[in-house]
This record gives C-alpha cells, structure tokens and sequence, in this order.
C-alpha cells in the first residue's frame, strides 16, 4: 500500500499479442478517461465499455465515477456516452460488478460496489476535541443498474458511436436471494446469468478498528428475469458415484427446477 503522496492513476490502454506474448501500448483517439482506479470493463461486440472508479491525490479531494466510455477496437477511439443533467444515472462508485447481458436485449448491467461520502463527527467520536468535524464514510452500494446498447449502434449495426443522446440508465428492483452488503466481489457471465462470488464487508469501530467478515459463497442474477439466486454449492466427495450422463437440454431444465425450488420463500426489496 503506498500513501496518496506516491499513488499514481493511470490513463494508458496496452494491448497484449497472444501469437508473440508481447504488449504494446495502444495510441487512442477521442477523449480518453480521467485517470482512475477500481474502475470496471466489458466487451460488447467491437467495443469495450468502461464504468465507474476513483482518482485520489494528495492535495484534492477523493473523486468518484459513475461515467461510461466506449473505446472503439476497430478505430482505437474513445467515446464518452454524455447523459444530461437531470439524467437518472447510478450513483458514483469503483469495484462495481459489471457484465454485458444479451437477453432479453443487449444491455450493460452494474452492480455493486464501493465510495466514500463525506459525514459530519460529532466530538465524542473525534477524541473529545469539542467541536465536530468531518470524515469519509464508506460507502458499499447494493443496487442494480441496466443499460441498454443496442441504440448506440449507428444506421447498419456497426461503425463508431454516437455519445451525445445516450439511452437512459434503469434501475432494477432487487429481486429474490441476493447478497448481503460486501464489497471486494468477482463476477462473470454464463449463459445469461451474472455469477457474483465472495466479497468482504468491512466495519469501523472504535479507535478506527476494523472488523472484517469475508464470504466465500455464490450468487446469480438471471439477467433476463431480473432475479437473483443463491448457489448451492456441494462439496466435492473423493470416489463419489457416478452420474448419468445428460442429453442435450436436460441441463437447462434441471437449472431451471433448482431455480424454481430456491426461489420459493424469497422476499422482495426495492
């Protein structure tokens, strides 16, 4: 860990060769992204998608993101989607989970993550110094996001896009068994369903001490319904029987009974 005097953001793009296992930087066109950190990436077609992060300097203050780029692979150009003032878009965070859906329409989905807002100290909790002061808050973020892309496309489906009247942000009702409060979460996409696993949740008490719980469990957010589900996960057993080897198609319909039965009894939140 290096202080805020040494830490140093980045807005460089490499590209790494698999054929020569070598990297080269990649000179970009456009605006590219204030340097950051903690933000996240997806692939969507020719495109990568850029959400979110933070800049911290030792004279300035902390800043967080809640902005999208589009870099263009086939142009190397940078586009930043520009939603309006009085647009509804997700509150700015960095380790966000983020994954492109394809059902039902192509969509980029956000969820998660962690920032610090700024909160008044009363004098007790300030060392009895007698006047309140004022200290960063973590912050770790339990809401969804949509996106949706398919209107980014120019006339023809491909070429670069238009950043000036981007589609408008969703927010999803939290829908099923879902996480608790973490932060520090993995994710990846499988068949349509986002795979959120671990995280940590950190709480502050006295004296600045920190008391931390780490999870090593697993959830899925079917992107298509909008709901999510705990995975049971089974221990592996050494010489365990074997299993009957599936037709085509079975898979799916037992995933969706395990979905049904898991689903039963779970609550609603906004």
């Amino acid at each position: 860990h290096a202080g805020s005097d040494r830490y140093h953001h980045y807005r460089d793009l490499w590209r790494f060769d698999t054929r020569t296992n070598a990297w080269e930087e990649v000179r970009t066109r456009g605006g590219a992204p204030h340097a950051r950190s903690g933000h996240r990436a997806a692939v969507w077609r020719r495109y990568m998608l850029v959400f979110g992060g933070f800049h911290e300097a030792l004279r300035s203050e902390t800043r967080w993101f809640n902005d999208v780029h589009v870099y263009d692979f086939q142009t190397s150009t940078w586009t930043e989607l520009r939603f309006g003032r009085l647009a509804r878009v997700p509150p700015a965070r960095s380790a966000a989970n983020v994954a492109v859906c394809a059902a039902p329409s192509e969509a980029l989905v956000v969820y998660g993550g962690y920032s610090k807002v700024k909160a008044a100290q009363n004098s007790s909790s300030n060392g009895g110094g007698g006047q309140p002061g004022i200290r960063s808050e973590g912050i770790t973020h339990t809401d969804c996001w949509v996106l949706p892309l398919k209107s980014l496309l120019p006339a023809g489906g491909s070429g670069p896009v238009d950043g000036t009247n981007p589609p408008s942000w969703e927010r999803v009702t939290r829908r099923g068994e879902y996480p608790s409060p973490r932060a520090g979460t993995s994710c990846v996409v499988h068949r349509n369903r986002m795979l959120v696993y671990g995280g940590v949740s950190d709480r502050e008490g006295d004296h600045h001490r920190m008391e931390s719980v780490f999870y090593d469990d697993l959830f899925a957010l079917d992107m298509e319904r909008r709901r999510w589900f705990r995975m049971r996960l089974r221990k592996a057993g050494g010489g365990g029987r074997r299993r009957r080897r599936k037709k085509d198609g079975d898979g799916d319909a037992a995933a969706e009974k395990d979905e049904a039965e898991e689903a039963d009894g779970d609550s609603d939140d906004e």
